[in-house]
């Protein structure tokens, strides 16, 4: 039986890879891989402790990094930004990487996971966990300056007084929403992140729009990189808000991607499957067709991709 990789949504995906859309096995460095984005969004539109949707979720992971990271395979707590950890007493104790830097050559410090958590604290909008009761207790965390007795920094280590030696704190930590910023990309009065260049994730935002079209190129100086992920994402926006984008088609979507050609293995499921116009296009640009009714009877091994690519459509059955 012919396999046909199941291609799901980037947000649930993402999961399965962890940090980063991985790219195609065998493409070279110079490739780029082009991602439909649900949003027509700019950079400033993703914020950490802001996180709404699970679109959100995805482009924060790929740019910024967490304390610690769960594994994709079993769950359990693997290094991140943080290259060891251990409680001593009531404290929970992170020693931070020394090598980890920002595209620019920023070192990510203990100092900025500090501030990032603090950051957090102030902020209380993350969905994720209640980092506050359990390092702060009763303290109210008003503004970046006041002391939290739970939470200090001191040469390359991360120290948390964890209320009650909690199991949960590492797996909380894991959470997108405790993203570790460089200090130097945040603007102090507001806190809000004005520099998504210098991020602590496997990629960077190198270029922006107002319309959400956005290219990310991978950290080299990042503890994830490798010449085997995509070396750009392209996020091409779908969103119905966006007027380019309110006729679009399946096709359109296909050809706007690069996904034709039989090497892609690109499939369009469709009630119009007999009008002459669709079958000659799609013969053209390499996609096969599948009529919609038949649709659940195709025989589909799901397994794991080697890629990610969004499926961006209307009808709420497919």
């Amino acid at each position: 039986m012919r396999k046909l990789i199941l291609l799901i949504f980037l947000a649930t995906a993402i999961a399965g890879t962890g940090y980063y859309w991985q790219r195609q096995r065998g493409l070279s460095m110079s490739d780029e891989l082009k991602v439909a984005f649900p949003y027509a969004k700019p950079a400033r539109f993703y914020e950490p402790t802001r996180i709404h949707l699970s679109p959100e979720y995805s482009f924060l992971e790929n740019t910024y990094s967490t304390l610690v990271e769960l594994s994709p395979e079993d769950a359990s707590v693997q290094k991140g930004v943080a290259e060891s950890w251990e409680w001593i007493n009531d404290e929970l104790v992170f020693t931070i990487r020394k090598d980890l830097k920002t595209i620019d050559g920023l070192p990510i410090t203990a100092q900025d996971a500090e501030f990032s958590l603090k950051r957090l604290l102030v902020k209380t909008q993350n969905t994720h966990g209640n980092l506050k009761d359990l390092v702060c207790g009763a303290a109210s965390i008003k503004s970046i300056d006041v002391v939290c007795e739970g939470l200090r920094s001191s040469e390359n280590k991360l120290f948390l007084k964890v209320s009650g030696k909690s199991i949960f704190i590492l797996p909380m930590l894991s959470g997108i929403d405790f993203a570790i910023i460089p200090k130097s990309s945040v603007a102090l009065k507001t806190l809000d992140i004005i520099d998504y260049r210098n991020t602590s994730g496997p990629y960077y935002v190198e270029k922006d729009s107002e319309e959400g079209k956005i290219q990310l190129v991978a950290n080299q100086n990042h503890y994830h990189y490798s010449k085997d992920i995509p070396q750009k994402i392209k996020l091409v926006p779908t969103s119905p808000s966006n007027k380019s984008n309110q006729n679009m088609t399946g096709l359109d979507l296909i050809e706007e991607l690069g996904l034709g050609n039989s090497k892609n293995h690109a499939i369009l499921v469709t009630s119009r499957y007999e009008e002459e116009h669709i079958k000659i296009r799609c013969a053209k640009i390499g996609v096969r067709l599948i009529p919609k009714g038949m649709a659940g009877f195709v025989p589909i091994e799901i397994e794991k991709p080697n890629f990610i690519v969004a499926i961006v459509g209307k009808d709420p059955q497919i």
